[in-house]
């Protein structure tokens, strides 16, 4: 099977992918898995995870810059840059 186009992970999938695998249902788990498809996700994300983090709420303890250190080790989501254009070719 050929990759397909980038797919660009919103904040909740980026922390159950790298976080909570296990809340992935199998068929999505199994296509974030596959090394082929090329992942991003949104420095907005980190951010997102950073202001919530701050909040200090019961459960969520997410550390925004130890998951992007984690995500970038694994070689897979790459981080998407904040651009005034919306990048195309993406699902």
């Amino acid at each position: 099977m050929e990759p397909s186009a980038p797919l660009l992970l919103d904040t909740h999938l980026l922390l159950w992918w790298a976080v909570e695998p296990e809340r992935l249902l199998g068929p999505l788990r199994q296509e974030l898995s596959d090394r082929r498809q090329p992942l991003l996700f949104s420095v907005a994300s980190l951010w997102e995870v950073a202001i919530k983090a701050s909040l200090d709420r019961p459960g969520f303890q997410v550390d925004a810059q130890a998951l992007r250190q984690g995500l970038l080790r694994e070689g897979s989501p790459c981080s998407a840059p904040i651009a005034p254009c919306w990048p195309t070719g993406l699902r």
